[in-house]
């Protein structure tokens, strides 16, 4: 646990400075602010799983921690684990999600600093539909994963899939492999969206 102290301030008694500070004593001792906390996808729908954990070093005081979370900027909070899925936030939005640690010090609670994660789905992916090569060239599809206001969403790590044989590769880069149409299909938590490549001899 982190360490809190109160300082007396008082007037100086010389030129030499404004004020004079003055060490009194430790006061209490305060949880540290949970660690790893961020949000995924669940895997289902809109759902944004997310999950924090203890600071190592208050691990010996395990027994007395609980985590507390909001998803409305502190006006509420839960008493939770160390996650939670929430269902209600819509896909394209984003909401700025709270969590702290509180110790029992013998029935009066005291709060670490709260952690904070902005989390939100992507609403689409957005990437040209339409590419053209020759057999031979290489081709980065790309793609984005974007919330409703353009920017990119919290969870947008997008997976590549193809199986024509008219390309080659992997993780959304490809070469032309033979003339023909190939249709590389991109994924990310729960959307999809197909890219169009034809290959041409030259």
């Amino acid at each position: 646990m982190g360490d809190c102290y109160f300082y007396l301030i008082q007037g100086a008694t010389d030129k030499s400075a404004s004020f004079l500070f003055s060490y009194t004593k430790q006061i209490q001792n305060l949880p540290l602010s949970p660690t790893g906390f961020g949000g995924s996808w669940s895997g289902s729908g809109s759902g944004i799983r997310l999950k924090w954990g203890l600071n190592s070093k208050d691990k010996p005081y395990e027994s007395k921690i609980t985590f507390e979370f909001s998803k409305d900027k502190g006006q509420s909070w839960s008493t939770e684990k160390s996650g939670i899925v929430d269902n209600s936030l819509k896909r394209g939005k984003e909401r700025e999600y709270w969590v702290r640690v509180v110790f029992d010090n013998d029935g009066t609670p005291v709060y670490s600093n709260i952690a904070k994660a902005k989390c939100s789905l992507p609403s689409r992916i957005d990437v040209d539909d339409y590419r053209e090569i020759y057999v031979g060239d290489e081709i980065d599809i790309g793609g984005r994963a974007v919330k409703d206001d353009g920017g990119t969403a919290s969870v947008h790590d997008i997976s590549y899939s193809e199986k024509s044989g008219v390309l080659e590769g992997s993780n959304g880069h490809y070469r032309g492999n033979q003339a023909g149409d190939a249709w590389v299909q991109l994924r990310c938590a729960g959307i999809s969206k197909e890219v169009h490549v034809r290959v041409k001899n030259r």
